[in-house]
């Protein structure tokens, strides 16, 4: 009794808690079926444990879409009979009632991601679903998506095959992280498919998120279900990412070392930062012949994995000096890998001849002025083998500046051509910090002297030209990551922009 009218009750249940005088419908016993044919006076009957203090019977309803806002729902508990004793309840109407008020389940969105682990560079398909409550659906929504651009290249975003696929989108890339999204329509959607797929390229390692804010359907607020987090990894070695690390990724990480470009098609100099990780599966930063070592060494099983970040290698060093016009490379200890790279007087050096070729793979640049040499040992020479001669043509008391990479060793040297003996290039200046990500701060050269400074890429195409006095700063930040060489007056120097 009380109710405004039957016809916006859906249905009624009794529920029994015994002495429990608190409801909650998943503890709760409900009493008998559910009834949907409504009556001014129903009927109950079923089987509980009654205690002999007070028991609690609640009465539920479940009130249609269509009923009307701010009508009253009530009822009243007329009697009860236990073994056929027919008794009055104490309270047999509780003060107050129900009134029906606006109240919509609130809509969700959720980011969908089918995997939790990925490949670096592979590519990954983000579906944001939607659980749309309201009866006539939507026709507008606005959005934040958020993702990690270190890690992650937007690489599309697609309405096709989903709920937004009529009306209008619109997006801007508000910051390198976040994307912020408003579509309207004329024509209502109820949540059946996908809101959007946007598809991204994994482009480092690491654990990151993939989640949602600011979200408004139409304009209510929305329940953010979830999160997505996604864990990329490198599969060092194989560094033409067809899943299996072969000998031919040795081959390549090679050819790359000494600037030649083994992939032209696919990724021209300079390669993209992730093939640069991945083929650097050594304790450097940079790929060079011992990397190419080591994923042969691999491939062949005489080594399970690669070096740890961090784990120093096993040291290796060669003597390089000039006999009868010809520069002599020697072996030493455990060397996996040699790059030497010559500086200057490149027209004067003739073709190398790798006198140690057992064991050993080869490459050589020497082409558009470079003078490159590329050794890759699956077995380390013994001490004092002669691995390599390279014939020169130079006057007395000319200096050849070079560059060599001991495993992952990196020297500059100095070779007098007179004397026949090298030297360590040794200086006073300090480049700090290296590796960096923008700015080198440069500083120790003698005062009261302009120097000039030449930045060039490993291909040896000339970046950059300045003056500087004794100290100074070179900015990287607009350069592509990799290595890149440095020339004050006559001394080279190496440093890496990551």
């Amino acid at each position: 009794t009380g109710s405004t009218r039957k016809a916006d009750i859906k249905n009624v249940k009794v529920w029994f808690t015994g002495s429990n005088r608190s409801f909650n419908p998943i503890t709760a016993t409900q009493f008998d079926s559910t009834r949907t044919l409504l009556s001014d006076t129903m009927t109950f009957v079923g089987t509980a444990s009654v205690g002999t203090d007070t028991n609690y019977v609640w009465l539920t309803y479940s009130i249609k879409d269509t009923a009307k806002i701010n009508n009253i729902v009530d009822g009243e508990f007329l009697s009860y009979s236990i073994n056929n004793l027919l008794s009055v309840p104490t309270n047999t109407n509780p003060a107050g009632y129900r009134k029906i008020v606006d109240f919509t389940i609130p809509d969700t969105i959720k980011v969908n991601v089918l995997v939790d682990t990925l490949l670096v560079p592979k590519s990954v398909k983000v579906s944001l679903g939607s659980v749309i409550n309201k009866i006539n659906g939507i026709g507008a929504y606005q959005f934040k998506f958020n993702f990690d651009s270190n890690r992650f290249r937007l690489d599309s975003i697609s309405k096709n095959n989903t709920d937004s696929r009529v009306g209008a989108l619109i997006y801007n890339m508000i910051t390198p992280n976040r994307i912020s999204f408003a579509w309207t329509s004329t024509q209502n959607i109820l949540g059946n498919s996908p809101l959007l797929n946007l598809y991204f390229t994994a482009i480092d390692s690491g654990k990151s998120e993939f989640y949602v804010s600011d979200v408004l359907f139409d304009t209510s607020s929305v329940i953010i279900a979830n999160s997505k987090s996604v864990v990329n990894k490198y599969n060092f070695g194989d560094v033409d990412i067809n899943s299996i690390i072969q000998a031919y990724d040795g081959m390549l990480a090679l050819r790359y070392s000494v600037g030649l470009d083994p992939l032209p098609t696919i990724d021209p100099l300079p390669w993209e930062p992730w093939r640069v990780k991945i083929a650097s599966v050594d304790t450097s930063r940079f790929v060079t012949a011992n990397d190419a070592s080591l994923i042969l060494k691999y491939v062949v099983g005489l080594i399970s994995h690669f070096p740890k970040r961090g784990v120093v290698a096993s040291p290796g060093y060669v003597t390089t000096e000039i006999e009868n016009n010809e520069i002599v490379v020697r072996s030493y200890e455990n060397l996996g890998g040699l790059n030497i790279d010559f500086f200057d007087h490149q027209s004067s050096l003739s073709a190398p001849s790798f006198v140690y070729s057992t064991d050993a793979v080869t490459e050589v640049n020497n082409q558009a002025g470079n003078y490159k040499v590329g050794m890759a040992f699956t077995e380390s020479p013994s001490n004092g083998t002669v691995i390599l001669r390279i014939p020169i043509q130079l006057n007395s008391n000319e200096t050849i500046n070079l560059s060599i990479i001991e495993n992952t060793s990196y020297r500059n040297a100095q070779l007098n051509v007179t004397t026949g003996m090298y030297t360590n290039a040794k200086s006073t200046v300090r480049f700090y910090p290296n590796p960096t990500m923008d700015k080198i701060n440069i500083d120790g050269l003698p005062e009261n002297k302009t120097y000039t400074l030449q930045v060039f890429d490993m291909l040896g195409k000339l970046i950059e030209t300045k003056s500087i006095e004794n100290k100074g700063e070179l900015d990287l930040s607009n350069y592509n990551v990799g290595v890149y060489i440095i020339r004050i007056n006559d001394v080279v120097y190496r440093i890496l922009k990551q």
